[in-house]
């Protein structure tokens, strides 16, 4: 196939017209470095050409996926950018709040962050290395790292618990991480829904849409999600597949790290007992089973999160009332059951934007290209 004939394939299966040309001067410029380097090697023009376009793989399949990868998304940035904004300025009041109540308060919490961040991305760049350059089995990783990581916090949880004692609780930090929106929490209903939360509660919503819009609307954006989608056409497009692996892991792992220490200092109330990791392993896997539900969307995931979380507590509200005991350890199964059921449903109509990365949990080896 010439050239200009895979070029126009190539174009005929992207449908929106604003990167279509974007695209297809990416892929010429990248067929005529191949070709030129195939000539250098002795390779007549011709020659040259028609190898320096079947490397491309071919131009429908390649079409698909970065239409797939580019395709208009829903026009709602406005809202997006309104909810976060409207998100930006109750986290400053707090912070400001909690500064001026008590600066000692404030900078545990601080290192609190900082540290669950940081080793959040350390497990995430073991994993990465691992996985992306060592090309090891990505779910056996992930499951060995789990398990690990679950031995690691009971023993850092119970190597700070006083001796004899089964509790400890970090006071300073968790007074930042429980207090409420200053003067609007006590805005009756609507206090209650919006404004009775911790200053990172705000944090995870902004940060979800950020993280769309940073994924729908940047170029390094679609550029990681033609990694996930397809590495090997993205990495004929020029773009550095290992690269983006290490990034997006490696700040996801961070963030997800975020999700720890909000457990321990919010959620628990700055308490970690001796049975705190179970818990913490429980909750890991139900955001795994909420990454599913949400089908790899981050503004779905914060409506998830609230479903998810009222199905979790449901047990402490469902006996009441219906009038029957329901035992705990079934009840608390719902999120999971609710997910399961999902999924049957959206399998039979699954849209091909909803469905997860192609390459999802498997490893690119760049030879087979």
């Amino acid at each position: 196939m010439k050239e200009r004939e895979y070029l126009k394939e190539l174009g005929k299966k992207i449908t929106d017209s604003s990167v279509r040309k974007e695209i297809v001067n990416e892929y010429e410029a990248h067929i005529e470095d191949c070709k030129a380097a195939l000539m250098e090697s002795g390779m007549t023009e011709v020659e040259a050409e028609e190898e320096a376009v079947r490397q491309m793989g071919d131009p429908q399949e390649a079409g698909e996926a970065m239409d797939k990868i580019y395709h208009k998304v829903f026009d709602s940035n406005m809202f997006l950018w309104m909810l976060a904004l409207g998100c930006v300025p109750i986290v400053c009041v707090c912070i400001s709040y909690l500064i001026a109540r008590d600066p000692n308060a404030f900078l545990c919490a601080i290192i609190a962050v900082g540290v669950a961040f940081i080793a959040g991305a350390i497990a995430g760049a073991v994993y990465t290395f691992l996985t992306a350059t060592l090309l090891v089995n990505q779910n056996v990783v992930g499951l060995t790292l789990t398990i690990f990581g679950v031995g690691v916090g009971k023993f850092f949880g119970t190597y700070v618990i006083p001796e004899g004692a089964v509790t400890t609780k970090a006071l300073f930090a968790n007074k930042v991480f429980i207090a409420k929106v200053p003067v609007l929490h006590k805005l009756g209903v609507i206090g209650d829904l919006f404004f009775s939360y911790g200053f990172m509660v705000y944090v995870a919503i902004i940060v979800a849409i950020i993280l769309h819009l940073f994924l729908t609307r940047s170029r390094a954006g679609l550029n990681l999600r033609a990694v996930g989608e397809n590495p090997a056409t993205a990495d004929a497009a020029g773009i550095n597949v290992t690269k983006y692996k290490y990034i997006a892991i490696i700040v996801g792992s961070g963030i997800t790290g975020l999700g720890g220490v909000l457990y321990v200092l919010d959620y628990g109330n700055g308490t970690w007992a001796t049975a705190s990791g179970d818990a913490i392993e429980a909750l890991a896997w139900l955001s795994v089973a909420l990454v599913i539900f949400v089908r790899w969307n981050t503004i779905r995931a914060i409506w998830g999160s609230y479903l998810f979380g009222l199905c979790y507590w449901a047990y402490n509200y469902v006996p009441t009332l219906i009038g029957i005991k329901i035992n705990t350890e079934l009840a608390q199964m719902l999120p999971y059951i609710v997910t399961i059921i999902i999924l049957i449903v959206g399998c039979t109509r699954m849209k091909q934007e909803n469905r997860g990365p192609a390459y999802l949990g498997r490893s690119y080896f760049r030879e087979d290209r």
